[in-house]
């Protein structure tokens, strides 16, 4: 990892994880220098004492191999009193592990577990993001790497006639992107709208961009009706196209528009809580 160089978040975590330890038990009268002198390689310390002492914190050293070694320790001695001391990146290798036997599906329709399982050679268990039941999107557990690799290489299968994408995870998160170009990216394919009624729908919505694809719609309503919103398009010259009416009509309500890739410089909006009730309410979704 060269200096500057962009990285994926979790890599990012993952690199900082295996220079860690996490250490608990180190008294309240003991100073940074202290647990340095007591564990050699330390570079630097950080304290979870927000609330007070708790004797709780991670140790970063200059490399791996240095954490590594004082983790297989098990403890050290800070003003004759014992203390813990864990390796951060052996939960970096278990998840590495875990990573290998997994694949990404999406795309996926309206099916339950056990047809996506049987569509699948090889699938154990099929587990979806959130606190959702249901996406289109989750992971399929393979009882080894070999299993996943082979299941995702040929990058589709087919369930209920429905075409669906699988990649292998380790694969797919060196594909992952950084916070920051994720959400530039996202931008170029929005646009921002304005001054809608609060009895709109967005059906109306819809139709007044009928001549565009709209992937999502996304409200500013958390603190009740803004009239602002976020629509997502299907490709980034859509947007713009867009964004060049500069206003719609809504039942007679005049509205705004606006390309959320030419402000670069911008915070993104809140998410919305999804449907309210009334006129938006259910209409949320693809399109």
């Amino acid at each position: 990892m060269s200096k500057g160089e962009w990285v994926p978040d979790r890599e990012f975590r993952a690199a900082r994880n295996m220079k860690q330890c996490f250490v608990m038990d180190v008294p309240e009268d003991c100073n940074d220098d202290d647990v340095k002198a007591a564990v050699s390689g330390v570079e630097s310390l950080k304290w979870k004492d927000r609330d007070g002492w708790s004797g709780k914190g991670f140790l970063t050293f200059g490399n791996d191999e240095d954490a590594k070694a004082a983790g297989a320790k098990g403890t050290f001695t800070v003003k004759g009193k014992s203390c813990t001391i864990e390796w951060c990146g052996q939960r970096e290798l278990e998840h590495k592990e875990k990573d290998q036997k997994q694949c990404f599906v999406s795309g996926l329709p309206d099916c339950d577990a056990a047809e996506i399982e049987a569509a699948i050679a090889g699938a154990e268990e099929i587990k979806f993001p959130g606190k959702s039941d249901r996406t289109d999107k989750g992971f399929v557990v393979f009882a080894t790497a070999e299993a996943a690799k082979a299941a995702a290489a040929s990058g589709s299968f087919t369930v209920n006639g429905t075409e669906c994408f699988i990649e292998y995870v380790p694969e797919r998160v060196n594909t992952w992107l950084p916070t920051r170009e994720f959400r530039a990216q996202r931008d170029q394919k929005q646009c921002v709208v304005n001054g809608l009624p609060e009895d709109s729908t967005d059906e109306q919505v819809v139709e007044a961009f009928s001549n565009f694809t709209i992937e999502n719609m996304k409200w500013q309503d958390r603190d009740g009706w803004s009239g602002k919103g976020f629509l997502t398009f299907s490709t980034v010259e859509e947007a713009k196209e867009a964004a060049t009416m500069k206003t719609f009509d809504i039942a007679g309500t005049e509205c705004t528009v606006a390309w959320c890739g030419g402000n670069t410089g911008g915070k993104g909006g809140k998410g919305g809580r999804g449907g309210r009730g009334g006129g938006r309410g259910g209409g949320r979704g693809r399109y």
